[in-house]
């Protein structure tokens, strides 16, 4: 092809150097038997210069460079320069960000025809160098890739946390519906176990009043009345929680009674550390092991009878005793009464409903007397 009465030939390579933002220049040496430019570039690159030999047609050639994983076009001209070196030839300065990342590049020359001719492209006149650029200095990401992926990794991290928080919620409200489900069931059987309780009661204090009055012991009957009345209101009351103050009551009510028949003697002491009043317990909790005491302890012992009942604090724990100097019985033995088979469901159901302060049933028996003891671990 010939422009001008002269021919269109092949760029060719006068010069390649790397300038620092000191305008220091790092050159490359002669490339004519090389097809190939390694170049290690830093922070401080500002630019690279890329020259031709001059030629009398410079106007005709335009230089590329383009990254090669892509085929993308990272920067064209045809506005060669010629004013820093002497002698003067075309060359261009390509900025620095046009090629800041470690990647191959290529570098074309390419001579391009006037409009008229526009669909002409010269590629066998095309000059073409590979570039091997290594950024030393160039972070995995760049400070605004950071950001977004710690942004993103939060929002990841977060939308876990979120369904994590959600099926823990799920699974907790199951549990607490299950365990709420669990109380209510474990009330019912309480309040079963209760019903149970105050007939057998009554039954042996109408049986206690039947005796008096066979007996011609009107004056004793007419008081075991009394505290047989006092008795009724509070078990027919129904509350699952008194006070010891109100237990205390209780049980002197039904000793007293007791005692009109038999004639034991009795000792009930509560320790002066114990607030009465605002301790509570559950309702008659002593009740049926004490009537298990009387029945089958002192109740043919006459005077020589004691039964002595105790309230006590033991660190954290409500200690409750019951003892009495009756002739025994085998503890291994599954003889006992439905009162205190009742109360130890109860315990057990008590045990359910408040698992963070368990009760603790013991039973001790010897020929000279039996001891019950019953802890409310941290009631206290």
């Amino acid at each position: 092809v010939i422009i001008l009465n002269k021919p269109i030939l092949p760029a060719e390579f006068k010069l390649f150097a790397v300038v620092d933002s000191a305008g220091n220049q790092s050159s490359v040496g002669n490339l004519k038997f090389r097809d190939s430019i390694n170049v290690e570039i830093g922070n401080t690159t500002r630019s690279m210069i890329f020259g031709i030999k001059k030629t009398e047609l410079d106007f005709i050639y335009t230089m590329y460079l383009i990254k090669r994983s892509t085929g993308e076009i990272m920067y064209e001209t045809n506005n060669w320069q010629y004013a820093f070196f002497t002698p003067r030839f075309p060359y261009v300065v390509i900025d620095a960000k046009y090629f800041n990342k470690t990647s191959d590049y290529e570098i074309q020359v390419v001579p391009k025809l006037s409009s008229s001719f526009k669909s002409l492209l010269l590629q066998k006149q095309t000059l073409k160098y590979r570039l091997r650029v290594k950024n030393v200095d160039e972070k995995l990401f760049s400070n605004r890739e950071i950001t977004l992926i710690v942004v993103s990794l939060i929002a990841v991290f977060a939308a876990i946390f979120g369904i994590i928080l959600a099926n823990t919620r799920r699974k907790n409200q199951k549990k607490l519906a299950l365990a709420q489900q669990q109380r209510e069931l474990s009330k019912i059987q309480l309040s079963s176990i209760r019903s149970q309780l105050n007939p057998h009661f009554m039954f042996n204090a109408l049986a206690g009043i039947q005796n008096l009055m066979n007996t011609n012991k009107i004056d004793e009957a007419n008081r075991y009345l009394g505290k047989f009345s006092r008795l009724t209101r509070n078990v027919l009351d129904g509350k699952e929680l008194i006070s010891l103050a109100e237990e205390r009551t209780l049980l002197e009510d039904y000793l007293q009674m007791e005692q009109f028949r038999f004639g034991f003697n009795y000792v009930l002491r509560i320790e002066e550390n114990l607030n009465q009043d605002n301790i509570e317990i559950p309702t008659m909790l002593l009740q049926p092991f004490v009537e298990n005491a009387v029945k089958h302890g002192v109740s043919e012992m006459g005077t020589e009878g004691e039964i002595t009942i105790s309230f006590s604090a033991v660190n954290k724990n409500l200690v409750l005793n019951v003892d009495d100097n009756g002739k025994g019985f085998e503890t291994g033995q599954n003889y006992e009464g439905l009162g205190l088979q009742l109360s130890k469901n109860r315990l057990s159901l008590l045990n359910t409903l408040y698992p963070e302060t368990p009760f603790l049933l013991t039973m001790q028996s010897t020929e000279s007397g039996s001891k019950i003891t019953i802890t409310l671990t941290q009631w206290l």
